[in-house]
């Protein structure tokens, strides 16, 4: 008899496991409260697909080498699970230039020490040949101080450095992810519903309770039941009776995705790191990124319950526009100008969740490290922690390989 598997949350994990899964012969209810998959942070995010870089707060490197085999192999196993190649026009062509504030936790003899353990790290590692470009020799290259001073506004930005971390087009990446699904029939996507609770069934198996439309339904005899969301993880999993990690974060977070018509490909990408966060990202010289962390932070609760966003209105939306390019323009000049030159501006975002709590400003918050993700499991209930974007097809492939053994 086949088996029955109810994944909830159908962001980047939860897809990849339902596609790894039904491909293994597995019957899967896909369950979201959204209209589609990949309609929150999945699909509206800066897609860095990371080799640990950003996590310099984290000087034990416990961070990196949780992040790196999942970006190491995130093109290869992207692609098998879409069922086509990440191509070169969904990455970002350049190295990303990481650029310490002038206020960063991390100063920059720190970070260039951290930086060059990094490179070796991921050169000695058997995927090392499976990123975006050849990792062999490749070691972060310090910014010289005419390039930042010509470059950059040396008042804000102290150091810099060229690293080779790349970023991918999530837009383009959500929507192939859901041509697959559409494309697997033992894949059934219930939309639109609301995980409430999961409990023991009171035949046999797991029972998952939804709402929708008003209404509660249930859905019982899942063989087992994988908790996939970020938004409510915390409350779902004190359903199912599992142990809570001591503290956690549920983060609203929003960007700017804007398109120009024409090809500009002398902004490079940046990140502005650490404590006060921005980014920049140039994918193909027409589709960008922009965040200012502050200025996207919508929401930020340490509840079991994270609170309901409405949509934001017409001055929310105005003030985040203003202070990113405000933010992001004095360190980076050319955000100033380049935002004239925008045809389409989109401000989206999603709910983050992290365990740990603090003030990314501070050395010692706990954000500064997400080494301690991975999954919990009970007795057909797995709950799954993604940590990072780039993460999630590596730890999918891992979990469904135990599942299957």
């Amino acid at each position: 008899m086949r088996k029955s598997i109810a994944i909830l949350g159908a962001g980047i994990m939860g897809s990849s496991l339902a596609l790894f899964l039904a491909r293994k012969g597995y019957d899967v209810k896909l369950i979201d409260m959204a209209e589609q998959p990949f309609t929150g942070a999945s699909r509206w995010n800066e897609g860095k697909i990371h080799l640990g870089y950003l996590y310099s707060g984290d000087r034990t490197l416990k961070t990196a080498k949780k992040l790196i085999p999942g970006g190491l192999a995130f093109t290869n196993l992207v692609s098998e699970l879409m069922g086509r190649e990440v191509t070169s026009d969904l990455v970002t062509s350049s190295a990303d230039h990481y650029l310490i504030h002038k206020k960063s936790v991390v100063k920059g003899a720190a970070f260039r020490e951290y930086a060059q353990k990094i490179s070796l790290l991921t050169q000695e590692h058997p995927l090392s040949d499976q990123y975006f470009i050849s990792l062999d020799k490749n070691i972060p290259k310090q910014l010289s101080r005419t390039y930042i001073d010509n470059h950059f506004n040396p008042a804000i930005v102290s150091d810099g450095f060229e690293i080779p971390e790349r970023s991918v087009q999530t837009n383009t990446i959500a929507d192939y992810f859901i041509d697959a699904l559409d494309h697997t029939p033992t894949i059934e996507k219930i939309m639109h519903h609301e995980v409430l609770a999961v409990h023991p069934s009171d035949k046999i198996g797991w029972s998952v309770s939804l709402s929708h439309s008003g209404k509660v339904v249930k859905h019982n005899g899942f063989d087992l039941v994988i908790n996939a969301l970020w938004q409510n993880r915390i409350k779902i999993d004190q359903t199912a009776n599992m142990d809570l990690p001591a503290s956690w974060t549920h983060r609203y977070r929003v960007s700017l995705f804007g398109q120009t018509s024409q090809i500009i490909q002398e902004i490079p990408s940046a990140v502005i790191a650490v404590g006060p966060f921005g980014d920049i990202k140039n994918y193909d010289g027409k589709h960008w990124y922009l965040s200012w962390y502050d200025a996207g932070l919508i929401s930020q609760s340490h509840d079991i319950n994270p609170p309901k966003i409405s949509l934001l209105d017409h001055e929310q939306l105005k003030y985040i526009t203003t202070e990113t390019i405000n933010q992001l323009g004095a360190a980076i000049p050319a955000v100033s100008s380049l935002v004239t030159k925008f045809e389409t501006l989109k401000v989206k975002g999603g709910w983050v969740y992290a365990v740990g709590q603090g003030d990314l400003g501070t050395a010692d918050s706990q954000l500064h490290k997400r080494d301690r993700v991975g999954y919990l499991a009970r007795q057909g209930y797995i709950s799954v922690d993604t940590g990072k974007y780039s993460l999630a097809p590596w730890m999918a492939k891992k979990l469904v390989e135990q599942i299957t053994q």
